[in-house]
């Protein structure tokens, strides 16, 4: 089985745009509406089964559940496209499979990948083609796009919404890509050189520590400013019980000027509890 899309990651409507409709997939040269060709979805598992028809279609991708997944169909096939008003946006008597596919690509799949904007702008896209770049400046500044090629628009490309290729092609924004971050930074303040690593996936941020963190005594410790990444840093603070040690409660919180601090307090006297470590790994997690 090859993928129903023969060449593109995305489908559009007449404007160009990504599409947000359905698709009915058929025997050739008839009406899938009435001549429908079985069609199969694989999800991120790799398990298979049968969609029903039509299919759904969000931002230009073949969806279940809300979510992109691989559609496959054997053999040639008629398509019949509408967008989300029930208007018929496209009708292929004979799609053939693309030349040389044997293997199911996802949908939801970006075509090309640079880590700067610059870098994806003079790549060579095709209209259709989804590229992203990691970063905007550089490949950690948390500034990451995804784009669709399109035909020049007439508009100059502000890198905000739409982009330049150097081929005279223009990306259109297609979604923001916070992605994947992750970074060791070195605590400083009260910590010296121990580290914790602090990951970025899409807008939800983790900081851990491989080890039990030390300092002097204290009830409250804080590492230096600005430690954590512009990229993973919390717009308010953000503190965590990260456990107990007999009746002390331990917290770990970052704040928003880039600080981790600790602070440890007794459960028996509701009062600081003074100590010289954090007792266990702490680790916290919250959204940015």
């Amino acid at each position: 089985m090859t993928p129903i899309q023969t060449n593109k990651t995305v489908f559009f409507d007449k404007a160009g745009d990504p599409l947000a409709g359905s698709i009915y997939i058929g025997q050739p040269s008839q009406d899938p509406r009435t001549s429908p060709k079985t069609v199969t979805l694989r999800d991120s598992g790799g398990v298979e089964f049968t969609a029903s028809q039509p299919l759904t279609v969000s931002q230009g991708r073949v969806v279940y559940n809300g979510k992109p997944i691989v559609a496959l169909v054997d053999g040639d096939h008629s398509m019949l496209t509408f967008d989300a008003a029930g208007t018929q946006v496209d009708y292929s008597q004979l799609v053939e499979p693309a030349s040389g596919s044997g293997s199911p690509a996802d949908f939801s799949e970006v075509i090309r990948v640079g880590l700067t904007l610059s870098e994806i702008k003079a790549f060579n896209v095709s209209v259709g083609d989804t590229v992203r770049n990691v970063g905007e400046v550089t490949a950690t500044d948390g500034l990451g796009k995804d784009w669709l090629a399109v035909s020049a628009t007439g508009s100059p490309g502000d890198d905000i919404t739409l982009i330049n290729f150097a081929n005279g092609l223009q990306g259109k924004l297609y979604q923001a890509y916070p992605g994947y971050q992750e970074a060791t930074v070195t605590l400083g303040g009260a910590f010296g050189a121990q580290t914790v690593e602090v990951v970025r996936v899409g807008n939800v941020v983790t900081i851990t520590s491989a080890s039990i963190l030390t300092h002097t005594i204290n009830t409250v410790v804080y590492s230096g400013s600005g430690v954590i990444p512009a990229w993973a840093r919390p717009a308010v603070e953000t503190p965590n019980n990260y456990g107990n040690n007999g009746d002390t409660l331990l917290q770990i919180a970052a704040t928003p000027v880039g600080e981790i601090y600790l602070r440890y307090h007794s459960m028996i006297n509701n009062s600081s509890a003074p100590t010289t470590n954090s007792s266990y790994p702490p680790s916290l997690s919250y959204a940015v």
